[in-house]
């Protein structure tokens, strides 16, 4: 006879999917934009996404997943990378690229990739649905 697993379900912890902005809230207990950000606000955060998969909104129909490799200090009005010789923020990027103008600048960015440099702001993520809470 064929073996069976059951797997009780109950007591797994999922994330809530939808705006990775409104999870991040939840998690700190507050709006990311009621208070600039700390060292100790960005620790935790990362601690609650880090390994999650997520999605962006920025290019619908065409949806990227990611599975999140951390979190930025500084926000996509002062992080920058070289884009064709020249130095260039993440906030100007997504304006440039997108035509989206970043609403959080001051806001850490998601490191998507572990070897290449993608960044994504938090409000262009949503987190994908049906996923257990990592370390869970």
């Amino acid at each position: 006879s064929g073996s069976t697993l059951n797997v009780d379900m109950k007591f797994t912890a999922f994330l809530s999917a939808g705006s990775l902005l409104e999870f991040c809230a939840k998690v700190l207990g507050h709006a990311l934009t009621d208070r600039p950000m700390q060292d100790r606000d960005c620790i935790r955060l990362e601690k609650a996404v880090k390994k999650a998969t997520v999605s962006t909104t920025y290019m619908p129909p065409h949806q990227r997943k990611y599975r999140v490799v951390g979190l930025t200090r500084q926000g996509a009005d002062r992080l920058d990378f070289d884009r064709d010789g020249t130095k260039i923020t993440v906030a100007q990027y997504f304006m440039d690229q997108y035509n989206l103008p970043v609403k959080f600048p001051a806001l850490p960015c998601v490191r998507c990739h572990p070897s290449r440099n993608i960044l994504v702001p938090i409000e262009f993520l949503d987190v994908v649905d049906g996923q257990r809470k990592p370390g869970k």
